[in-house]
């Protein structure tokens, strides 16, 4: 699988935790100290949870650890709060493929890596943050499966 202009998902998702990664070490230095909270771009790792559940790692596979350590690693090498956005699944109502439902998260991470809260976002851009009718095109959303690699 690979984006419209040729670069493929999984090199692209990496040099991007890279840079999000090279970006809050040259942060930190310019501050001088070590930051109190680190806060990643609304999309800052597109397509994947850092939310290790049954239904992220076993039913759509969107868990990827590559994702959950790097905001470990950012909390615990600042002892920093990490604030980001992830997809995130989860059923509503007795589990299903009529019941799947996906959610636009914002979640913390506390300073020792641990994820402590997430926000379930009840109001969602259309096309940005949910597709409509997407019983229609459900073949379309499925990113490939990157965590085996």
């Amino acid at each position: 699988m690979s984006f419209r202009d040729g670069r493929e998902i999984k090199e692209s998702i990496e040099a991007l935790m890279a840079r999000i990664e090279k970006l809050t070490d040259e942060g930190a230095v310019r501050l001088g100290k070590k930051p109190d909270l680190i806060v990643l771009p609304e999309a800052g790792v597109p397509f994947f949870s850092a939310h290790k559940t049954e239904i992220t790692t076993k039913v759509r596979r969107m868990y990827w650890d590559r994702f959950d350590s790097l905001m470990f690693l950012l909390a615990n090498r600042y002892k920093a709060n990490v604030f980001f956005n992830e997809i995130d699944a989860g059923f509503k109502g007795a589990p299903s493929p009529r019941n799947l439902r996906y959610y636009n998260n914002n979640v913390l991470y506390d300073p020792n890596g641990d994820r402590r809260d997430s926000y379930q976002k009840k109001f969602l851009l259309m096309f940005g943050e949910y597709m409509p009718f997407d019983f229609y095109m459900n073949s379309v959303n499925k990113p490939e499966d990157l965590s085996r690699d």
